[in-house]
């Protein structure tokens, strides 16, 4: 006699498993399972149905969300614009350890997309974009430059970004590419692998920024990024565009969504002019003796 009913079964010490065919569950996979008919993942969310284990007759679900949505029912929208002004500060806090994961969208070549910090300011991290490179200056890297990693990551297309830092290492990924390096806390007076934490992280620009810091990036004052995130993870913790300003979590301009319109398709600029999408506006690189901002115009000629 074969105990499972639409699925395979597979033989244990005096008891036996079944590994049901899709659609169905329980102990023998005799119950058709019911909880996505309703189809309550919303946004396009995958529906995956399931059994109480300790109540057959109850029907469960999970949703896969996809990208840009979180929730139970994937009901929450996770995308935000930023712009000049825009600036969201995180307080989520490890005892040990730190990692925040997020994916980007922009064409401008540069601008911070995360600064961390401890309460102190004993150890800082800076996560930018420059010349569209991801780049990575922290106090625990022995690395003047700081870490370098993937490229043409301001093309407008959505980027993933990971960062993870512990007690001894630190891994920086860009899409598919990976990259780790060793901890050294003898680099910057103060540092100590009890500040690894980095409590306190702020998202498009930063605050107070430490005077080592500033000296890390050549004196360079770090541009605010201009543009979209979504999918922001700050050490398990969510951050949503639509959640109220509390003690954890403060948004301030930010928009939910990324509505943006392309700005050199078709080409505001005339006369052959080279147009540069910057995101909310454009610029135009003019042939002489055509002037800017849409070489609309040319320079009169004169004989002297």
């Amino acid at each position: 006699m074969k105990p499972c009913k639409f699925g395979t079964c597979i033989d244990g010490r005096n008891n036996y498993i079944c590994d049901c065919d899709e659609n169905y569950g329980g102990k023998n996979c005799s119950v058709e399972l019911t909880g996505c008919i309703t189809s309550p993942c919303k946004n396009d969310g995958s529906c995956i149905p399931y059994l109480n284990l300790e109540d057959e007759t109850e029907h469960l679900f999970n949703c896969t969300c996809k990208h840009g949505f979180y929730g139970p029912s994937c009901e929450i929208v996770s995308t935000m614009s930023l712009v000049d002004e825009s600036l969201i500060t995180v307080k989520a806090y490890r005892e040990e350890g730190y990692d925040i994961q997020l994916r980007f969208r922009t064409t401008l070549p540069s601008g911070v997309l995360a600064f961390g910090t401890t309460v102190d300011n004993a150890n800082s991290y800076i996560l930018e974009l420059v010349n569209g490179q991801l780049n990575l200056h922290s106090s625990l890297l022995n690395k003047w430059e700081g870490v370098f990693i993937g490229s043409k990551l301001n093309d407008s297309k959505w980027h993933k970004v990971f960062v993870a830092i512990n007690s001894s290492h630190l891994v920086l990924s860009a899409n598919d590419e990976q990259t780790i390096y060793p901890i050294n806390f003898n680099s910057y007076e103060g540092s100590n692998a009890s500040h690894v934490s980095f409590p306190v992280t702020y998202l498009g620009g930063y605050e107070n920024t430490p005077f080592y810091l500033r000296h890390l990036t050549n004196h360079v004052t770090p541009t605010t990024f201009i543009g979209c995130m979504e999918d922001v993870v700050i050490n398990s913790h969510w951050v949503l565009p639509d959640q109220q300003s509390n003690e954890f979590v403060n948004l301030t301009n930010i928009e939910i969504g990324c509505k943006r319109d392309e700005q050199c398709d078709p080409n505001p600029c005339h006369s052959k002019g080279l147009c540069t999408d910057l995101w909310y506006k454009f610029s135009c690189q003019c042939q002489r003796p055509h002037l800017a901002p849409t070489c609309k115009y040319s320079i009169v000629a004169a004989t002297f």
